[in-house]
């Protein structure tokens, strides 16, 4: 048994295993692209450790992809054969236990097994950063951000990944509103490591919440270089990108990233590449623009992963793509395929399905329809549980904008002046609200209002 370098013993007769496993939890905390790399030489130098095969389980399991939960429960027997033969640490067989409950579906179980390994060992980084990831997923922002709290205190500026912890603290504290303290400790993270994807990511969504656009886009070119060394997530980041682009109604600037940068692999199937892609595509038709096939050739895509059943939020955007590319025979499978999920309540993914994913996915298929009424009384009957879906503030932002969009399509004017309201209040700099309110006032014939605020749109460009 040898330690790793946060003093956490792990279960194997090799140093050089340690050192490689160390580099694969520093490379996936950067979200980087040799995650996999590392792990392939932790194995060559101990082929039979028990908390790699649960670190590759977990792995596989980050991709919400059936297929590679089977390779996830393989990983998983692996790992048990090891601890038969050698035994294992509290902490690894909680691990374990963890990967199992994750394979089973039991999102909720694995990440309370997360929370106790954080509780008897702080310094689990690999706990820390799992269970921050299905709390952003299981919407549950305010354990996210008080998961980090609890543990923050036994970390110092010298405990390897310090950095990376911030910045995961600085995204919990964005998510539950407090702007200020994020950016803060953001910039703080940077600062100790420039090379961190997920920190750059928490900044720039205090700017989005803060309507802050000609900030937000001179923030992540200057820090382009230290993002676009990331995995897939890159292309997350270059979502940010355009959605500080589209308040400044640089359309024609924002169709090119979505080619270059959103959807540069278009063979890509990966869950979030999808809902970036799709949510964009969205934000563009609802300001009128032509975005020629792409929905066509995201909607073949979202198809290979419309029988997943693995989590909601990529559920949503699957369908939107097949209602976006106006393919009603898909919208109607997959809403066929949510409806089966909503009657199996013994996984988490079927439980927020019930609750909150199935209405939310017949409000998509309103809209697609013209139903605009049907579309508003289904929105508005999940607004309070939208969270359950999991994703971000501004991921889940989308549903607001759907919600207007069908209100200023049925000519519900006391309903679309109440929302717009609302969220100009929130983001007087929305140059997007801005046109909505345009469109509204032009279909009152308010021609000065109209043109009024179309001027003020406008003006969010320069």
């Amino acid at each position: 048994m040898h330690d790793d370098s946060r003093g956490l013993p792990v279960t194997t007769t090799s140093v050089a295993a340690i050192t490689q496993l160390d580099r694969t939890m520093t490379e996936y905390l950067a979200l980087g692209r040799h995650t996999g790399t590392y792990l392939k030489a932790t194995f060559a130098e101990d082929p039979d450790l028990a908390l790699a095969h649960i670190i590759k389980g977990y792995f596989f399991q980050l991709f919400y992809k059936p297929t590679l939960t089977q390779r996830a429960a393989s990983c998983l027997a692996l790992a048990d054969e090891s601890i038969k033969n050698r035994g294992a640490t509290d902490r690894e067989f909680l691990h374990r236990d963890a990967l199992a409950a994750w394979i089973n579906g039991h999102t909720e179980h694995a990440t309370r097994i997360w929370e106790i390994i954080l509780d008897k060992f702080p310094l689990d980084v690999l706990a820390l950063r799992l269970s921050h990831f299905t709390h952003f997923y299981d919407g549950n922002a305010k354990d996210m951000r008080s998961s980090l709290e609890r543990v923050l205190p036994a970390w110092t500026p010298n405990t390897p990944g310090y950095g990376y912890v911030l910045g995961c603290h600085a995204f919990g504290l964005e998510e539950t509103g407090d702007y200020p303290a994020a950016e803060a400790l953001g910039r703080k993270a940077i600062a100790l490591n420039p090379q961190d994807p997920w920190a750059i990511h928490a900044v720039a969504h205090v700017m989005e919440m803060q309507g802050r656009h000609r900030e937000g886009v001179a923030w992540l070119d200057q820090l382009e270089k230290n993002w676009k060394g990331a995995n897939a997530f890159a292309g997350h980041i270059a979502w940010h990108r355009t959605l500080f682009l589209l308040e400044a109604g640089q359309f024609s600037k924002v169709l090119d990233l979505y080619d270059q940068e959103v959807r540069s692999d278009p063979t890509s199937d990966d869950y979030l590449d999808i809902a970036n892609a799709a949510s964009l595509l969205w934000r563009l038709h609802s300001d009128g623009i032509d975005v020629g096939t792409r929905w066509k050739d995201l909607a073949e895509i979202a198809a290979t992963r419309m029988s997943d059943q693995s989590l909601v939020f990529a559920d949503l955007h699957y369908l939107l793509t097949f209602c976006g590319a106006e393919r009603p025979d898909l919208a109607t499978k997959m809403l066929a395929t949510m409806t089966e999920a909503s009657s199996n309540i013994t996984t988490t993914h079927g439980q927020v399905m019930q609750q909150v994913g199935l209405n939310l996915g017949k409000a998509l298929t309103a809209i697609a329809s013209q139903d605009w009424k049907r579309a508003i009384t289904l929105l508005q009957s999940r607004e309070k549980s939208i969270s359950l879906i999991g994703g971000s503030n501004a991921q889940r932002d989308l549903f607001a904008r759907l919600l207007l969009y069908a209100a200023l399509a049925a000519k519900d004017v006391d309903l679309t002046q109440t929302l717009l309201r609302q969220r100009l209040e929130k983001n007087p700099h929305s140059g997007w609200a801005w046109r909505r309110q345009a469109d509204l006032l032009q279909s009152l014939n308010d021609d000065i209002g109209a043109a009024v605020a179309r001027e003020k749109a406008r003006a969010q460009a320069n």
